[in-house]
């Protein structure tokens, strides 16, 4: 029998959320594909009570982020793969079933997040620059766009839906811990696509995604979070020059949205990226983003 452990990175969600996505997860299991849940909570306000008697929680004293709460989950695991799974996503019925029988152990493989009927391209786009982001998004769409449910080789795993055997992520980390929020899958795609491996979505296999959640909740911590990201991939993948010239269009596209889009809250919120351009200006490399110094 195969066994799965689905990891599940928690900070101050909604129970009923929780709840369905352990479900979910927990329905998948079969005569031959054993389910298991793994919550990692990262110091919510109401720690989470329970995982329906089949799994472990973990518990953080403070909140650590996804990529270091992840790493902790896959060092102590003894199953024989890993799904990473959002806590506000839900899996289709036999998504994971469908996921292992077309999986390769030498890959990673992501299963397709849905926002209502739309795929989420960004997930599986890499970009560092917004003319960049339009072409491969494109790009994807086009491949996306032949009615069959054939895997497609992409470019980046997200981190929101992703199956890999233990063993292989543990041998590629799996996660940078200096990564708080966001990044971290991508910066783990260009190290594990550098090593001559692939990553394929896998079309059959449907996650349905409340897109945005941490966004609406959290907001100034993820704004934030995601500029420190976008700036820490271009130091440390980038050529300096081109670094640099990507926190100028950040700059640049963060004072566009103040100026021309939206509620107050949410100019407000766009602003906050700025917080962290300040913290980098120049540097090369930067202390982790903190939430504890908002």
């Amino acid at each position: 029998m195969v066994s799965v452990e689905v990891v599940v990175v928690a900070f101050n969600c909604p129970t009923e959320m929780l709840d369905a996505c352990v479900s979910s997860a927990l329905a998948e299991q079969t005569d031959s594909v054993s389910v298991s849940v793994c919550i990692v909570d990262n110091a919510s306000s109401a720690p989470v009570r329970h995982c329906d008697g089949n799994g472990r929680i973990m518990r953080n004293e403070q909140n650590l982020g996804f990529g270091r709460a992840v790493n902790q989950a896959v060092r102590t695991s003894t199953k024989d793969y890993v799904l990473m799974l959002n806590p506000d996503a839900t899996l289709a019925q036999g998504a994971l079933a469908r996921a292992l029988s077309a999986h390769d152990d030498t890959t990673i493989s992501v299963l397709m997040l849905m926002k209502g009927d739309e795929v989420q391209l960004d997930a599986y786009t890499p970009w560092f620059f917004s003319l960049e982001r339009q072409v491969r998004r494109r790009t994807l769409a086009g491949k996306l766009s032949k009615p069959n449910t054939e895997p497609v080789e992409v470019r980046k795993a997200c981190g929101g839906a992703l199956l890999a055997s233990v063993g292989l992520l543990q041998q590629f980390g799996p996660f940078d811990e200096r990564y708080f929020l966001y990044g971290e899958d991508f910066d783990f795609s260009l190290r594990f696509r550098g090593s001559g491996k692939r990553i394929f979505l896998q079309r059959g296999s449907i996650v349905h995604h409340t897109a945005a959640y941490s966004a609406k909740s959290h907001g100034e911590l993820v704004e934030r979070a995601r500029a420190d990201a976008a700036v820490r991939l271009g130091s440390y993948h980038l050529p300096r020059i081109l670094s640099l010239a990507q926190r100028v269009e950040l700059f640049i596209v963060t004072i566009f949205g103040v100026l021309v889009g939206g509620r107050a809250s949410k100019r407000s919120i766009r602003l906050c990226r700025l917080k962290e351009l300040r913290r980098w200006g120049l540097a090369r490399d930067c202390p982790a983003f903190d939430p504890r110094h908002l």
